[in-house]
């Protein structure tokens, strides 16, 4: 009788909590990418996720600043922190019930700014292994004089951890959440609706997450 032995790297289940909010000085290169099997890719305990096929596209830098440093502060008083990435900046807060945006300001061709009435929830904390939570956010900004307001929901599940392979190194020890974010805006008469399906990973000791892949699903009336 012939036994083989395969080593198993077995990981300690990962949590997010407030030590892995982004901070001031946190720089993040992003790239872009095209994937379309993610929806498939395997749930539970010490999973391994292969993307070493994915075909990294442009990249963009986002760097976390103080919102004092940026054009709108006094727009966002309970930000903390903001992520600076040119055409967009995002106002986010923190404390032990999770992450939050609380506006944006994005400037493509004209400056709207996006104030949260009630914020939207990105990950709460802790987060580990079977975390779920749905969070319902509201916002408004205005376009050429008219009102924008706009409401949605959050839903996601923390559904597994393991190691995550890209193709430029391999990442132990990630969580991954699936979920979507369902959004609804009103514009002069018209109702427009966004469906976005989402994969998310992160690493503890990471202020970002590692991966993100979205697909959407737009519709006007």
């Amino acid at each position: 009788l012939t036994i083989f032995l395969v080593p198993v790297l077995l990981q300690a289940q990962p949590v997010m909590d407030q030590s892995d909010v982004p901070v001031e000085g946190d720089q993040f290169t992003y790239t872009s990418a095209t994937y379309d099997s993610l929806a498939l890719l395997p749930t539970g305990a010490d999973a391994v996720w292969d993307l070493s096929g994915v075909q990294p596209g442009s990249s963009a830098v986002i760097i976390m600043e103080d919102p004092s440093a940026t054009a709108t502060p006094d727009l966002f008083p309970t930000a903390q922190v903001a992520a600076d990435g040119g055409s967009v900046v995002t106002f986010m807060h923190a404390d032990s019930t999770g992450l939050y945006t609380v506006g944006l300001v994005e400037s493509p061709s004209i400056t709207i700014h996006i104030l949260f009435s009630d914020p939207e929830l990105m990950l709460p904390y802790p987060c580990t292994l079977n975390t779920t939570y749905t969070d319902n956010f509201a916002y408004s900004y205005d376009v050429n004089g008219s009102p924008v307001p706009g409401s949605g929901i959050t839903s996601f599940t923390a559904d597994g951890f393991g190691t995550l392979i890209l193709p430029n190194t391999t990442v132990y020890n990630v969580l991954k959440l699936t979920g979507s974010e369902n959004v609804t805006e009103t514009y002069q008469g018209s109702t427009y609706v966004t469906l976005s399906n989402e994969v998310v990973f992160y690493k503890p000791g990471n202020h970002d997450y590692v991966l993100k892949a979205t697909r959407q699903i737009s519709q006007v009336n």
